[in-house]
């Protein structure tokens, strides 16, 4: 009897701590995400089904630490599986509609940024940079995207930025018509990155598409050339932009 009763207590001991692990926190450096995500590959192999929408729509109303991790692991799990793509729309979707839109902010661009899939390859993207587009409602929002893309160092983060942002200027929203300063101020950034940002390859490929879709054939052309005669206009414009973030009163 005693050694049954020292096995049980063993085996009550392991699963307090194994439900321990699974109650850490959603953190920004990524740590117990990452342990989600290693978690989830082992769920994600061949015949194993995906998880249903009303399951992703349940986690996403919890909205505490350990659903939101879940839904990044499964977001990045699933990746590569083309028969997994209409899952990673669902889990993006409710994370918009469930989340206030700083933290659904935060949780898809960690799940872009972890997934492994190419920037070139990644057919996903263009259709998450769109649903995260919602998120820009007005200009103070508007401009805490063009932080993030600043502050950004992921080249799959960058390029959802950009796209997202761009596609914002291209379809605003009832009351959000008036983008010209908008429009500059993420012009005068794409030109930026393209000119002296990193130099992936893929990822300036894009850019340069976000550029023309934003300024126009004319502004494309001079990211690519910058020694273009008509190049002037573009360094005067930048000028004026830092200028204008100089003299703007701290947030």
């Amino acid at each position: 009897m005693k050694k049954v009763a020292a096995a049980l207590i063993s085996i009550v001991i392991l699963a307090t701590a194994a439900g321990l692990l699974l109650l850490r926190p959603f953190s920004k450096d990524g740590k117990s995400t990452a342990e989600m995500v290693a978690r989830g590959k082992s769920k994600n192999e061949p015949g194993r089904s995906e998880p249903n929408a009303g399951h992703i729509a349940q986690l996403a109303e919890q909205k505490n630490p350990s659903a939101r991790d879940q839904l990044v692991a499964m977001y990045v799990g699933w990746a590569g599986k083309p028969e997994g793509n209409e899952t990673r729309r669902a889990i993006v979707r409710e994370i918009l509609r469930n989340e206030d839109p700083a933290v659904a902010l935060e949780m898809i661009v960690t799940a872009v940024s972890q997934d492994p899939i190419p920037l070139k390859s990644d057919d996903m993207l263009t259709s998450v940079a769109r649903d995260l587009a919602a998120v820009w409602t007005d200009a103070p929002v508007f401009t805490k995207g063009l932080d993030l893309l600043r502050l950004s160092d992921n080249a799959k983060a960058q390029a959802l930025l950009a796209e997202s942002l761009a596609d914002r200027l291209l379809s605003p929203p009832s009351g959000f018509e008036n983008l010209d300063s908008q429009r500059y101020a993420l012009l005068s950034d794409l030109m930026h990155m393209y000119r002296e940002g990193p130099q992936d390859p893929d990822l300036k490929s894009q850019l340069l598409e976000n550029i023309r879709a934003v300024g126009g054939p004319e502004m494309a052309e001079l990211a690519m050339d910058p020694m273009n005669p008509r190049a002037a206009f573009f360094r005067k414009m930048e000028a004026e932009q830092q200028e204008a973030r100089r003299a703007a009163p701290p947030p």
